[in-house]
């Protein structure tokens, strides 16, 4: 699994943008060091990294044919299965088919500050309301991390922005390929950021929600300046000079801004 940033190609915001969780992986996870790389080594935790990343595709795949079709268990891995029965006992528990309008699913998006990404669902809430911006996650406790709750407060902050642009409010414009028809129908929206989280050991899914966006997205900004300094065009690299031992200035580096393979 590398660790390489990914970009899209973005003209209207400068070409090639990072996305949102490649800002949001700078975040340190010092538990990950000590529990997981550390006590199983580098070659067991990799290899475990990777079958948690399929699962997760599975995961994401089901809870789309869920919310579009369906509930259907025949064609899940026994793998993934533990995390959709998850899934499913918080569904059922907030009568999910009634609750909540599934009104986007997986859409791309970009937008300030210059960064852009893919959301898991935009779901309409009957009980509260409001729109929902949902990222679906799997892990054996149905943990949470900062960096959910930043990506997913980043991706309702570019669904207002556009939704402002598109109504002729100032907003940020998209490039064409990230705007949908029925984007327009979000006027005055104030959307709602909401983690599922789907356990593995039995248990309902956990839910998070974060009402108020705003701190979370001033944190993302702070993250995207730290990001552009590490790996942007202007990065660290081409700011510095290092001194030679016998006094003199070693020129400094040109970097270019690395593209998604």
């Amino acid at each position: 699994m590398g660790n390489a940033p990914r970009y899209y190609d973005v003209p209207e915001l400068g070409g090639q943008i990072p996305s949102v969780t490649s800002v949001t992986s700078l975040l340190a996870k010092p538990g990950i060091v000590k529990n997981f790389w550390a006590k199983l080594g580098i070659e067991e935790a990799t290899n475990q990294l990777d079958a948690a990343a399929e699962r997760g595709k599975e995961f994401h795949e089901w809870v789309k044919f869920y919310m579009t079709q369906a509930e259907d268990l025949a064609h899940v891995s026994e793998t993934t299965k533990p995390y959709v029965e998850s899934f499913l006992m918080w569904a059922r528990d907030r009568d999910f088919k009634r609750r909540f309008r599934v009104f986007a699913v997986e859409r791309a998006i970009a937008g300030r500050p210059g960064v852009a990404g893919t959301f898991d669902a935009l779901l309409w809430d009957e009980e509260e309301k409001r729109y929902s911006l949902c990222d679906w996650k799997s892990n054996a406790e149905g943990e949470v991390y900062p960096e959910y709750l930043i990506q997913t407060a980043q991706y309702a902050s570019m669904v207002e922005d556009a939704c402002m642009d598109l109504n002729g409010e100032k907003g940020w414009r998209l490039h064409a390929g990230y705007a949908w028809p029925d984007l327009r129908a979000l006027k005055d929206a104030r959307i709602i950021a909401r983690i599922i989280t789907a356990r593995g050991d039995g248990r309902p899914a956990r839910e998070y929600v974060l009402r108020d966006i705003i701190p979370a997205v001033e944190a993302f900004d702070g993250l995207k300046k730290a990001f552009d300094f590490v790996h942007g065009k202007a990065s660290w690299r081409t700011q510095i000079e290092r001194i030679k031992e016998d006094g003199t200035i070693r020129p400094n580096r040109k970097t270019t801004v690395q593209e998604e393979a």
